[in-house]
């Protein structure tokens, strides 16, 4: 079986968060070791070629929805975001990433402190059945929250039938 490293969660300079071009992204991609990226803009479906600097491009999109990002991963064809209209419903942002053929990742679940940990489980515990992951390591979510990584790993392991992704 082949190993493969790559980051599932990249933004260009599209994103309010992110900096850089995506032939800069895929050299310092291929620079750090990784194989693959997921451009994952916020609602917007960054058109991505195959690959770059030898790096499989993921096409992807981050989604905000009510409950948070949901991360669209793998996807056959953009999102129709307009038709989403503006932070959708979790349920309607899940159901365009499979029509687009894609996974629906929960996006740093425990990053923000505007929920309490305990109540953040709570949503997620509702959200769980219909996702196909959770991101367990997202170092910016750390700065918010120290334990956002840890919390998110146990609640995928609790969660998730598949465990963790």
């Amino acid at each position: 079986m082949n190993t493969y490293l790559a980051d599932l969660h990249v933004h260009t300079a599209a994103s309010p968060d992110g900096r850089s071009s995506l032939a800069d992204l895929a050299a310092a991609a291929k620079r750090a070791g990784l194989d693959a990226m997921a451009i994952c803009d916020h609602d917007l479906c960054t058109p991505v070629p195959e690959a770059l600097e030898g790096v499989l491009l993921i096409p992807a999109c981050e989604v905000s929805t009510r409950a948070g990002h949901i991360t669209g991963l793998f996807l056959d064809r953009p999102l129709d975001l307009e038709a989403l209209g503006r932070l959708p419903a979790p349920e309607a942002a899940v159901a365009a990433i499979r029509g687009a053929g894609g996974l629906a990742v929960l996006a740093h679940p425990f990053q923000s402190t505007a929920q309490t940990v305990e109540e953040r489980s709570a949503m997620l515990r509702g959200m769980a059945p219909r996702l196909d992951g959770i991101e367990v390591c997202n170092r910016r979510a750390t700065k918010k929250r120290g334990s956002a990584n840890r919390l998110a790993e146990q609640a995928a392991e609790t969660l998730l039938p598949q465990g963790v992704v």
